[in-house]
């Protein structure tokens, strides 16, 4: 959730949670994923998508963080995640093109 006008000192719930998750290993780092990326799946948390299930905690809490976002938020939100640094200690992947990524993940999703 965004308060107040948009800096980089503004609370984003979003990030705030994957970064208490990511120190107790819960969840993988998700700084430096692209826009397009984090975008479409905030979007898929609003339209009940993901974080559904009773027993996905940290998907239920992201579905209700989402809700309270606007297209405007959401848009800020993706633009400040791929500001961040890769976390390179918690890759998940070999990083590839921000291209291909795309292209891989429409095929699939």
């Amino acid at each position: 959730m965004i308060w107040g006008s948009w800096s980089s000192e503004t609370i984003v719930s979003p990030v705030t949670c994957n970064l208490v998750m990511v120190s107790k290993r819960w969840a993988p780092s998700i700084a430096g994923l692209p826009r397009w990326y984090v975008t479409d799946q905030l979007r898929k948390f609003r339209r009940n998508e993901r974080g559904y299930f009773d027993e996905d905690a940290q998907g239920n809490l992201m579905q209700t963080n989402a809700y309270a976002l606007d297209e405007r938020s959401i848009a800020f939100v993706g633009r400040y995640i791929e500001s961040l640094d890769r976390n390179q200690s918690r890759a998940t992947h070999e990083p590839s093109s921000s291209s291909a990524g795309k292209l891989s993940y429409e095929d699939s999703c």
